[in-house]
């Protein structure tokens, strides 16, 4: 099921009360790149209650702020690198358009039961037709590599791609499709690299609600962290419903993990100790350390790093603060914004103000519902009818094909299934 981030809401929820759902930005995503907006329309409120839309649109906020809409556009992801995965109702065909909604790469004929497609990383991305090895491109649709006896694989990441291949094993591969090494039979699931490693998981015999190790290997594949941390999923999920590439990932030399999967969560080093016990109840990335937060209720301390410890953290993000996270604070009764350096950045002008997400953000002012960008800017006002509903559309970047069948499922965001 589509994971979203509500932008319109006529109840008025406050924002700690939003908490639970915030979603840390994937390091991908936290990048100024064009915004896709969903808009639903109800007749009625049982219709809203069951979620029933007589008519869905979508429209495109572009990286200038202008904003466009889609005619006869179904999107199947969000933009990266200025790309977007997206459906052409009017020519029944998969494509990749940009920001004006200029078809880049044209599959004609070819729709979700024949083809699948990944998002473009560095340039590239996976395309794979049913019972097909997966094919990688380039921008220009120009066949670069071909992943020989591959079930599954990702996006390329730090140069290598994670691929499963016929007979279940993991490893990676180079760009040019060369295998780099495979992985022990009993790793069911890996991570892409970041920062240098990537996480890999540890085959279990229950498939629900189960308790996962893992650890981290280099590209070499040696193992250089053992697989002694554990994470847990709900009884109501599948194994990768349960797994979330973005949990404990490394990020400039530190990574987010959870004790016991899920009772509290801290920071440990690329030597595998624990810096930051695993005693809180979320702990965000900054530019300079970490926001620990300590309850539901958005209470944190603000725990520095040695600016050494992040000597590229700036070089990575292009040096351009807009695209930190920017977090809101309460003063005097009316909601503002710090950024990553925990500098104050907008005015506590807003009634609420909700945490910002693919570089924009909603707030309320003067009983106005608005979306706002970094700098302030109202980009869009939100209509007044409980009726409609207006999100930013979350459906992740495609980072995983797999291939095999007549149809394809999102079986978690950014994963294809091709299922008989």
């Amino acid at each position: 099921m589509r994971l979203k981030i509500l932008l319109l809401i006529f109840l008025s929820f406050d924002l700690f009360c939003q908490k639970s759902n915030t979603l840390e930005l994937n390091p991908y995503l936290d990048k100024q790149e064009p915004v896709v907006i969903e808009t639903e329309y109800f007749k009625n409120y049982d219709d809203k209650e069951s979620y029933n839309p007589y008519k869905v649109e979508y429209s495109v906020i572009k990286r200038n702020g202008e904003i466009i809409k889609a005619e006869k556009i179904r999107f199947f992801s969000v933009y990266n690198e200025g790309l977007a995965v997206a459906f052409d109702e009017k020519m029944n065909s998969l494509c990749y358009v940009d920001e004006n909604l200029k078809k880049i790469i044209d599959f004609k004929g070819k729709n979700r039961h024949s083809l699948s497609l990944s998002s473009f990383f560095d340039g590239l991305a996976w395309i794979k037709e049913k019972y097909q090895d997966p094919i990688l491109i380039n921008k220009a649709n120009e066949k670069l590599a071909i992943c020989n006896g591959c079930s599954s694989v990702k996006i390329y990441s730090e140069g290598l791609a994670a691929f499963k291949n016929n007979q279940g094993r993991w490893g990676f591969i180079d760009n040019r499709g060369n295998v780099k090494f495979l992985l022990p039979e009993d790793v069911f699931y890996v991570s892409n690299f970041s920062d240098g490693l990537a996480q890999f998981y540890l085959n279990n015999s229950e498939p629900y609600g189960s308790c996962f190790k893992f650890g981290y290997v280099d590209k070499a594949g040696k193992v250089v962290i053992n697989p002694i941390f554990t994470h847990c999923t709900h009884a109501d999920e599948t194994i990768l419903h349960g797994i979330d590439d973005d949990i404990s990932i490394f990020k400039n030399g530190y990574a987010k993990i959870l004790n016991q999967g899920s009772l509290g969560a801290g920071i440990i080093n690329k030597k595998g100790e624990i810096v930051i016990d695993t005693i809180y109840k979320e702990i965000k990335f900054q530019k300079n350390g970490f926001l620990l937060y300590e309850d539901d209720d958005d209470n944190f301390t603000f725990k520095e790093i040695p600016e050494k410890s992040f000597a590229d953290f700036s070089n990575s993000d292009k040096e351009n603060e807009l695209n930190y996270n920017f977090y809101p604070i309460k003063k005097n009764g009316k909601y503002g914004y710090f950024n990553s350096n925990h500098k104050a950045v907008l005015p506590p002008i807003y009634e609420y103000a909700k945490y910002f997400f693919l570089n924009y953000a909603q707030v309320s002012f003067n009983g106005k519902d608005k979306l706002i960008d970094k700098s302030g800017k109202v980009i869009y006002n939100y209509p007044v009818s409980p009726l409609i509903e207006v999100y930013i559309y979350n459906e992740p970047w495609l980072d995983y094909i797999e291939g095999g069948g007549l149809h394809h499922n999102f079986i978690v965001p950014g994963y294809w299934s091709d299922q008989n």
